[in-house]
């Protein structure tokens, strides 16, 4: 999207935001949803932007918000006084049980083949090539056949009496819209948060890159998708036992002693 160089920066943010838009615009529709709703729902998203820049110990006025969020008063005194059954309400982005068994069903070479392909899995058994073994070595709080019950309804799965095997290689519940909707969200949240971070000069620089070109032969477009992925399963058996290593167990000293991180990779072609 081009903008004219000499308009105020604001509004520059404001046309390039337009433009970041557009896909979550063009879902919003196909679902249903509203300008009227999306507005009501982004006076939500101003306030909080608002009151997490402000400094920890500052008492921060509905006066003094509205001045910066541009919203009536009236409506910020709504809005706050249901903030926390906003908060309580909020969609719990970590990922789930099924979630983590399958990432190391496809990562840790235990249940891989040689050249990385997640195996066949024995559906019962304690050998190191059983479901029921690689439940366990994720949690033994929920019994293997609920977990595996889970990646059946997700369509990731296929399983008979004594075999469990992969239907893809990575996690992309397609039998569940709301999954899909919240690893979207999660997904594109932490990459445009990465991205703001980079402009604003908030800190160390975040990699957040990407290749691009206007003129790739439209027959290539399969073997360079083809690719990507190979790619991006390379990544995932790299970092997901690396990730593993640091990840803190119980209990941690504090809450500055944890970090959340999220690594991705994209491939687009239109």
């Amino acid at each position: 999207m081009n903008v004219p160089a000499d308009i105020p920066s604001g509004e520059e943010a404001l046309a390039q935001a337009v433009y970041l838009f557009a896909p979550v615009i063009q879902l919003l529709q196909s679902q249903g949803v509203t300008y009227p709703q999306l507005a009501e729902a982004l006076k939500n998203a101003f306030i909080d932007a608002a009151l997490d820049a402000a400094p920890a110990p500052a008492r921060v006025t509905d006066s003094k918000l509205a001045v910066i969020t541009g919203i009536h008063r009236k409506d910020i005194k709504r809005l706050r006084e249901t903030a926390a059954a906003r908060q309580a309400g909020a969609i719990d982005v970590r990922p789930s049980l099924a979630s983590v068994v399958f990432t190391r069903w496809l990562s840790d070479p235990a249940y891989c083949q040689p050249d990385g392909a997640p195996l066949p899995l024995a559906r019962q058994g304690t050998g190191p090539q059983s479901f029921e073994a690689l439940v366990k070595s994720v949690s033994r709080d929920v019994h293997p056949r609920t977990v595996l019950d889970e990646l059946r309804r997700l369509q990731l799965v296929q399983a008979d009496d004594d075999e469990v095997r992969p239907r893809t290689n990575a996690f992309v519940p397609r039998a569940d819209f709301s999954s899909l909707l919240r690893y979207m969200s999660a997904n594109l949240h932490d990459h445009a948060a990465a991205a703001v971070r980079n402009v604003l000069g908030a800190g160390p620089a975040l990699l957040e890159q990407s290749l691009f070109s206007s003129t790739v032969d439209n027959a290539a477009i399969d073997a360079l998708a083809t690719l990507v992925r190979g790619e991006w399963n390379r990544i995932v058996k790299t970092m997901v036992p690396e990730i593993e290593k640091h990840e803190v167990d119980g209990e941690p000293d504090g809450a500055e002693a944890l970090s959340r991180i999220r690594l991705g990779m994209y491939f687009y072609a239109d």
